[in-house]
């Protein structure tokens, strides 16, 4: 009872929805920061407002889902604890890497060290390290959904073995059917140009972009920690965080730009010059270009070798991925599983409540006492509770909605079973015969998919 009531509840997508605006902002300061001086103030707005939007749609998307696993999925495969962890050592060095990038803002504009509180800073670190929890870990769980891998008890190395030994026959297979596209017998130079369009290129890209993100994570948040006492433990942790971000990075970025490769393929008698679609198209586009120019980290007048390189890969791993995502937009009532009133009341309530805290906090971020000097810490605290405390006031207003809403708008999921009774079991019944059904799985989508 205490799990159906636990998947019966929108707090994972309350919670993704507010880490995904929280993420936009962020994402919106940044893109302004980085471009007013370049293309001025009116278009670095219009450009801001497009990251905002792109981004919080691109953290919100996969986030519930993922949360949801994680949260209610009981007798978990090995795999699937394996990936949990990549997913949180990722995390924890993008909430560390968080610190040292509003480090850096506050040396470049110093105005802002007013306004980035301790408590502002650690709101957005914990936003940006739940978006690339749910991010990474979406790609490894359409991983386990498409091809599951049946334990086998006994030695540890030898499962580990024969799983990566099955995946890579499923990748193997997958080439092949890209290859044969046409359902021919032989390579020939067509096969060899899907194969370089449809994965090579793509996998590199991913590779290039991952590789050069996780170097700057890295660095980041190595500097972060440089010379605190407890450096010597926190440093393998830092490295195993970033070994754990660059897999499940690589793997999803790979994924989606494979996925996207084999449905330009697939659909190509679909008209890609509708006027919403180019629209979407330049927005897209837009937000790829601001996100090189912060990859490369210097002006667009110095382009060479691996600036270069690193801007035009970043650029275009940004498009593939929200373009993806975009293509695969379920509908507004399907994203939010038909409770959008409920979840942005709620997550309402909860914005306010921090925007409130923060706005009475802002003027002692730097309080001191007498012999002890600064204490964001405690402020850092106090503000936390304050926060909590105010938001939890705030939605128990709305608990007879909240319960009248649950009771009467059951979610409901594409692949979990979120409702009760005989249409709930009916559900179940017939996604278990979907996902045990060779015939029904689309082999011709990517192997990543």
């Amino acid at each position: 009872m205490h799990h159906e009531k636990q998947q019966k509840t929108p707090w994972p997508h309350i919670i993704s929805l507010i880490a995904s605006l929280l993420i936009g902002l962020d994402i919106f300061v940044f893109f302004y920061l980085f471009s007013f001086r370049v293309i001025g103030v009116i278009p670095a707005i219009l450009i801001s407002s497009c990251g905002f939007l792109l981004n919080t749609y691109l953290y919100y998307i996969d986030g519930p889902e993922n949360l949801i696993d994680f949260w209610t999925s009981k007798n978990k495969s090995l795999w699937s604890k394996i990936f949990d962890w990549i997913s949180l050592l990722g995390a924890l060095l993008i909430f560390i890497f968080t610190y040292y990038v509003y480090a850096e803002m506050i040396i470049i504009y110093p105005v802002l060290e007013f306004w980035c509180t301790p408590f502002l800073i650690t709101v957005m670190a914990c936003s940006d390290s739940l978006g690339t929890f749910t991010m990474n870990k979406s790609g490894f769980l359409h991983l386990l959904r498409d091809y599951p891998i049946n334990e086998v008890q006994g030695d540890f190395f030898q499962t580990l073995i024969n799983t990566l030994i099955t995946w890579f026959g499923h990748f193997k297979r997958f080439c092949l059917k890209v290859a044969f596209f046409d359902d021919q017998s032989s390579f020939n130079l067509f096969s060899i140009s899907r194969l370089l369009q449809d994965i090579v290129f793509p996998c590199t890209i991913g590779f290039i972009v991952t590789f050069a993100f996780t170097k700057t994570y890295l660095l980041g948040a190595l500097a972060v920690v440089q010379g605190s006492i407890i450096a010597y433990l926190l440093t393998p942790i830092i490295w195993a965080g970033a070994i754990a971000f660059f897999v499940g990075e690589l793997y999803f970025v790979c994924e989606q730009n494979i996925q996207l490769m084999r449905s330009m393929r697939l659909n190509q008698a679909k008209s890609f010059w509708d006027f919403s679609n180019f629209a979407i198209n330049i927005i897209i586009a837009a937000n790829a270009i601001a996100n090189g120019l912060i990859a490369l980290e210097g002006s667009v007048l110095f382009l060479m070798g691996w600036g270069a390189v690193r801007f035009i890969s970043t650029c275009l791993q940004n498009y593939y991925v929200l373009k993806n995502k975009c293509n695969q937009y379920p509908g507004f009532k399907e994203i939010n599983n038909n409770q959008a009133e409920l979840i942005f009341k709620h997550a309402g309530i909860i914005l306010l409540s921090l925007i409130a805290i923060y706005s009475v906090q802002l003027q002692f971020a730097a309080m001191g006492l007498p012999g002890v000097g600064f204490m964001p810490v405690f402020v850092v605290l106090v503000s936390i509770l304050g926060f909590l405390c105010l938001a939890t006031i705030g939605c128990e207003c709305l608990k007879p909605s909240f319960f009248r809403a649950s009771s009467e708008k059951p979610l409901a999921s594409r692949s979990m079973n979120f409702g009760g009774g005989a249409l709930g079991s009916k559900l179940k019944v017939e996604i278990a015969n979907v996902q045990t059904s060779p015939d029904n799985r689309d082999d011709e989508a990517s192997l990543m998919c």
